[in-house]
């Protein structure tokens, strides 16, 4: 896991579509799990907020942008 400090010398507000897709994975297996889970409920509140923070921003890989492109 990327503690504040980290997710901070990465660069502020990037996420790959790769992070947010294991997030999202990790997030439906507890759910699976465990349905009520609270930990899940934050972790899905914290995606939400992402999506609505202008400063966030979802960077592409250059794989990705190639295969746009063609």
């Amino acid at each position: 896991m990327m503690s504040n400090r980290e997710f901070g010398r990465r660069g502020k507000g990037m996420l790959s579509p790769l992070d947010l897709r294991q997030i999202r994975d990790a997030v439906r297996e507890l759910r699976a799990v465990s349905p009520k889970s609270v930990l899940a409920d934050l972790v899905e509140d914290k995606i939400r907020a992402l999506g609505e923070d202008p400063a966030v921003q979802v960077q592409s890989s250059p794989l990705q942008s190639r295969r746009n492109v063609n």
